[in-house]
């Protein structure tokens, strides 16, 4: 997934 430097999310997947 895509997220900025220090956000919690998947990155398996596209989720923000």
């Amino acid at each position: 997934g895509r997220c900025k430097y220090g956000d919690q999310c998947d990155y398996s997947h596209e989720l923000y």
